[in-house]
């Protein structure tokens, strides 16, 4: 459980802002309630210096990446960085570095930092590996570093990674992003991503999760019972809790207070997540194709779908 930038910010932050978003996960009382990540997403290092280790935007990042960390430690949270399979992430203009060929020094300069969880993303994945391959990769940079740091494989759902992420990371996507637009989404498309993570629960287990994608809860376009709805289904189905919103925002304020119910959910997600989900004859149960049936959901009950 934690925060993470890209659903509500895109490319629009810098550390300012990520202070005031660990600020706010301890003063709300997010922090009491378990969220514990704090996760700094895209547009991180434009280039590398004449060694090779990244080299982050200094403009957004004015007093570098282990102040960062040290202030998101002081607050009692964890630093959560990304970083992609390919040689650059998923922005275009203009570019980021991914790790392709750089796991061990990227790791090893996360660690240094003092980074607890590595989100690595698929865009610009080489043809001539696996996505399992690229992931290993990462895995035994971080191994060693010798600092214990999660391992998100953010591949969409590409190679089927709940058939071997729970050997390699700790966390991974079972679908594509849940919108791509900045602070908006649709309740189509988290029904969207709700489906296959529900249809993969039998592969949630202490330790290794099936994750639909960061929470849009606070952030526009769904009303409040669907971001209700939206809440409890990545709860139920053991997804981890993301938030996703700005924190500060006196429009994500409002909203969160009207959710309601969150201490109970959150308590119920702990304890799914703590536990797994039990494997079942037909997993599924997917009415006409539909993961949420596999909770006994029924969709029309919520926003319409």
């Amino acid at each position: 459980m934690g925060w993470a930038s890209w659903n509500h910010f895109f490319c629009e932050y810098d550390e300012q802002t990520i202070r005031q978003q660990a600020d706010a996960l301890v003063a709300t009382g997010m922090k009491e309630a378990g969220y514990q990540y704090v996760i700094i997403q895209e547009c991180i290092a434009p280039g590398r210096d004449e060694k090779g280790n990244l080299a982050p935007d200094a403009k957004r990042f004015p007093h570098g990446m282990k102040a960062l960390a040290d202030y998101i430690h002081g607050k009692g949270l964890k630093m959560g960085i990304y970083t992609d399979v390919g040689p650059n992430t998923c922005a275009s203009n203009p570019k980021f570095q991914g790790s392709l060929n750089h796991e061990d020094q990227d790791a090893a300069q996360f660690a240094a930092w003092g980074v607890d969880l590595i989100w690595e993303d698929y865009c610009n994945k080489p043809s001539e590996f696996t996505g399992k391959q690229l992931y290993e990769r990462m895995q035994n940079a971080i191994l060693k570093t010798g600092r214990p740091m999660l391992l998100y494989v953010c591949s969409w759902g590409n190679a089927s990674p709940w058939e071997w992420g729970g050997r390699v990371g700790q966390l991974w996507r079972t679908d594509q992003d849940i919108s791509a637009t900045r602070n908006r989404v649709r309740w189509e498309d988290i029904l969207r991503n709700f489906d296959p993570n529900a249809r993969r629960a039998v592969f949630s287990a202490p330790g290794s999760w099936n994750d639909a994608d960061m929470l849009e809860v606070g952030n526009s376009g769904i009303t409040v019972e669907e971001a209700r709805s939206h809440f409890a289904m990545w709860a139920i189905s053991s997804s981890p809790l993301w938030a996703g919103a700005d924190r500060p925002g006196p429009q994500g304020a409002r909203r969160r207070l009207r959710v309601g119910g969150v201490e109970q959910t959150v308590a119920l997600s702990e304890r799914r997540m703590a536990r797994g989900v039990a494997a079942e004859p037909d997993p599924c149960r997917c009415e006409n194709g539909r993961g949420v049936a596999r909770f006994g959901i029924d969709a029309r009950r919520f926003g319409g779908a």
